[in-house]
């Protein structure tokens, strides 16, 4: 027979009520080694790939590669000895710099298996950043070293002399900075053809490093009493994430407003207004200390720096991977059950679990099974 609708009811609701308390939370962060004492991990992509630069002297070819989970791709190189990975998108495409046959560093483009030569192609001196679209930011190969967009095949160079970019966004909006007289390097956004100084915090500098798809902008800047502060910029106010810190620097934004960077030596991550300390997201007895974060994606997977606890012997980059709370053990489900059971037994329906019902919930049915008995099962 069907319970009754007060029952049901009963039942629905306490579940709404112990739903959210079983929904996966983030508690920690476990971690990985993505490279050693002489190489280093940089640009994560959405998909937790994220590009290894070799730089052991005693090996004849130091190329960059794209780490996939358990696999990898070398990218190669354009015809030199070297190559270093800068930027990397979702589709597993890479920007970055190579030697090439004359052992001219020239920046690249890795898309599809082949590596394109943007210097000679385009005159771009530096690539450092490319988003799903396939723009590049960078800098330009003249003597006046300018940041520039490259979109579509045709190269935008919108900076001063001795401008260059940090990092664009999904829309190709970029942040970087440039020399400006009497007030050193200077943060800045370019979007929709405009380029905007970003404030300064008094000091001789201000860098933008990361931007994100709503224009966020993380960075850090020298203080009128020399020291550094990290920053997040809102398009309009520029919070400051360490206002009593003496060196504090935010490296990178995602599209959840979360910033990583480093304060003190120390890791941290910047989410829903709170700052927190990277180490204490970690295993306890694990012998590591995060002195940096650097990158982070949609996924809130983040790249570190990390060292030893006693922060003497420094190991390369981590990967830290969000770690959901376990949901808890049904004790609110089994208490549901109970009582529908008990409410079922008072209004008369025989359910066969009457048969063994349990001493602690003993309630006798009105019309009971044959040989039913409240407390132990018949033998």
């Amino acid at each position: 027979m069907l319970m009754p609708r007060w029952i049901s009811g009963l039942v629905a609701a306490m579940l709404g009520v112990l739903s959210p308390l079983a929904a996966a939370a983030l508690t920690g962060y476990s971690y990985q080694y993505t490279s050693g004492k002489y190489s280093y991990a940089t640009a994560l992509n959405d998909l937790g790939h994220y590009a290894v630069n070799n730089r052991d002297t005693t090996v004849p070819y130091q190329i960059g590669t794209i780490l996939k989970g358990t696999t990898y791709e070398d990218v190669g190189t354009l015809g030199g000895f070297e190559s270093e990975i800068r930027g990397l998108n979702n589709k597993d495409e890479a920007v970055g710099q190579s030697t090439t046959s004359s052992n001219l560093g020239h920046a690249f483009l890795y898309s599809g298996g082949r590596m394109q030569d943007l210097t000679t192609a385009h005159g771009i001196g530096v690539a450092v950043a490319i988003n799903d679209r396939g723009d590049v930011g960078g800098q330009s190969g003249d003597d006046n070293s300018r940041a520039l967009l490259l979109r579509n095949g045709s190269v935008d160079i919108f900076g001063p002399p001795s401008s260059s970019v940090a990092d664009i966004n999904g829309k190709g909006d970029a942040v970087g900075k440039y020399i400006a007289p009497g007030q050193g390097d200077r943060a800045f956004v370019y979007s929709d053809g405009k380029r905007t100084d970003l404030p300064s915090f008094g000091g001789s500098g201000t860098y933008g490093t990361g931007i994100n798809d709503a224009g966020s902008v993380s960075g850090f800047g020298v203080t009128g009493e020399g020291r550094v502060h990290a920053w997040l910029y809102h398009g309009k106010a520029m919070s400051d994430l360490t206002p009593s810190a003496t060196d504090g620097r935010a490296y990178d934004i995602n599209n959840l407003d979360e910033v990583v960077g480093t304060v003190g030596n120390r890791a941290f991550l910047y989410a829903d207004g709170e700052m927190i300390d990277l180490n204490t997201l970690i295993d306890p007895h694990a012998d590591l200390l995060l002195t940096s974060a650097f990158d982070i994606n949609d996924h809130e997977q983040i790249l570190a720096d990390s060292c030893d606890r006693t922060g003497v012997f420094c190991y390369g980059t981590v990967l830290l991977s969000p770690v959901p709370a376990v949901a808890e053990p049904p004790i609110g489900l089994m208490l549901v059950a109970a009582l529908g059971l008990m409410g079922a037994c008072r209004m008369g329906y025989r359910l066969r679990p009457c048969e063994y019902w349990v001493r602690a919930w003993c309630v006798p049915c009105r019309r009971p099974p044959a040989r039913a008995r409240c407390g132990r099962p018949p033998r």
